[in-house]
C-alpha cells in the first residue's frame, strides 16, 4: 500500500492484523462482564446500538451505560504520548484518527447526558489488571443510581441515603465469596446427560448399602455419598465428565487468584443424589476439600436450586436484620437456580442445602469434591 507523506508502506500482514482487531466481545469486555456477575449485579444488556456510541455495557433500569476503552484507540494519556513521539510511521493519520475518536467520545457522553443516562468509562488495560476493582466501580453506579427517584423521567427505585450521597464511594467490598456457574458441557450434553441419567439409576439399583443409609439419612431420596464416591474412577461416563468439569474448576481458581505452587486441583469424590418430591438435604459443608460442585442432569420443573448461607451468619451477634428486596450481595441467604447442564462452583467452606420442593419426578445430580494435590 502506498503512502503519500513518506511514511513506510504498510504491509498486508499489517493491515489485516489491523483489521482483525475486534470492536466488541473483546477480553476486557468478557471480564467486566465475569466480575459484574460474579459480584453479583443486577441483569444488563451488551453492546446497545440503539444508544450513541453503543455502549458495551448498558443496565436499562438504572440508565447507565459503560464503555470498555482500549488505551491505544481512545487516546489514553494522550498529551504524554504525543510529547514522547510515540507515532513513528503515518504520524498523521494516526494523530488524526485517535483524536477523532477523541471527539467521538466526548460527542457521545453528551448526547446520552441528554437523554438522562448516566456514564462510566473504564480504560482497558485497568481492567485486565483489576477486574475486580472495575466491577466495583460499576456497581457504586449503580448505587448511586438507584438512589435518583426519577431519572429521564422513568421511575426507579428509591432508596434512603444519608446526607452525604457520596457514602457509596467510600464503601469497598472485602472478602467476596464467589459462586460459579455455566453451562459444562459445550457439545454433546444430551448424550452424556442420558448416559450419566442410566448409570445414576443402575447404581441406585445395585448399592444396597447407600439404599440403606439413604433410608436412615436422606428422607425419602438416594445419594451414593457414604457407600460409591468415587464414580470417576468406576465409570467411564463419570470419568468423560470430570474432564468436563476440570476447565470449568481451573477458570474458577483463577478467578480467586490461587497460587497453587505447582500443585493442581483434582477430583476426589464424586457420588449421584437422586432426589424425589419432598428430599431435602439440610445445610452442610465439606471442610477436608478446597473446590465443591454440582452438575445437574435432570431437573424437573420446580425442583429449585442449591441455596447458600452468608458464613458470617453466626458472628453477626447483634446486627439488625437485613431489608426486604436488599440486593443479593447483602442477602444472608441466596438459592442459586441452574438448569440441566449447566455446573456450579463454590469453595467448599460455603455452608449449602437442597430445600425441600413440590415438583414431579426425580432430581437427578452429580455432586463432587477437588482437593488441592
Amino acid at each position: 500500500m502506498k503512502i503519500e507523506d513518506g511514511s513506510p508502506p504498510v504491509t498486508a500482514l499489517r493491515s489485516y492484523i489491523m483489521s482483525r482487531i475486534r470492536s466488541t466481545d473483546t477480553a476486557p469486555e468478557r471480564a467486566l462482564c465475569a466480575g459484574l456477575r460474579l459480584f453479583g449485579a443486577p441483569r444488563f444488556r451488551r453492546n446497545v446500538r440503539a444508544l450513541p456510541g453503543s455502549p458495551d455495557v448498558v443496565f436499562p433500569k438504572h440508565r447507565l451505560a459503560v464503555f470498555v476503552d482500549g488505551d491505544f484507540w481512545h487516546g489514553r494519556r494522550w498529551e504524554d504520548r504525543l510529547a514522547a513521539g510515540q507515532f513513528k510511521v503515518r504520524r498523521d493519520f494516526w494523530i488524526s484518527k485517535i483524536e477523532r475518536n477523541m471527539a467521538r467520545d466526548r460527542s457521545n457522553n453528551r448526547a446520552l447526558w441528554a437523554l438522562g443516562w448516566r456514564v462510566r468509562r473504564i480504560w482497558a488495560t485497568d481492567l485486565l489488571k483489576r477486574p475486580d476493582d472495575a466491577a466495583e466501580r460499576v456497581l457504586r453506579a449503580l448505587a448511586k443510581c438507584e438512589g435518583d427517584s426519577a431519572i429521564g423521567g422513568r421511575r426507579h427505585l428509591s432508596v434512603a441515603r444519608p446526607a452525604n450521597k457520596d457514602y457509596v464511594a467510600s464503601m469497598r467490598s472485602l472478602f467476596p465469596t464467589f459462586v460459579y456457574r455455566k453451562r459444562a458441557v459445550a457439545r454433546g450434553g444430551p448424550a452424556l446427560n442420558r448416559a450419566l441419567l442410566r448409570e445414576a439409576l443402575i447404581t441406585r439399583e445395585i448399592d444396597d448399602d447407600g439404599r440403606r443409609w439413604s433410608k436412615a439419612n436422606y428422607f425419602g431420596g438416594y445419594t451414593s455419598y457414604s457407600s460409591i464416591n468415587d464414580l470417576h474412577r468406576r465409570f467411564s461416563t463419570f470419568t468423560d465428565l470430570m474432564g468436563r468439569l476440570d476447565p470449568h474448576v481451573r477458570a474458577f481458581a483463577r478467578a480467586l487468584e490461587w497460587d497453587l505452587q505447582g500443585g493442581r486441583l483434582s477430583m476426589t469424590s464424586c457420588w449421584i443424589n437422586v432426589m424425589p418430591e419432598a428430599t431435602a438435604h439440610g445445610m452442610h459443608l465439606h471442610p477436608l476439600s478446597a473446590v465443591s460442585g454440582t452438575y445437574y442432569v435432570r431437573l424437573p420443573k420446580g425442583a429449585g436450586g442449591l441455596k447458600f448461607e452468608d458464613p458470617r451468619l453466626s458472628r453477626l451477634m447483634a446486627a439488625p436484620p437485613r431489608k426486604d428486596g436488599c440486593s443479593l450481595r447483602n442477602r444472608t441467604h441466596v438459592e442459586e437456580r441452574a438448569r440441566v447442564g449447566d455446573v456450579v462452583l463454590f469453595e467448599s467452606w460455603l455452608r449449602h442445602e437442597v430445600p425441600a420442593a413440590r415438583y414431579r419426578g426425580e432430581r437427578v445430580s452429580v455432586s463432587f469434591n477437588y482437593d488441592w494435590v
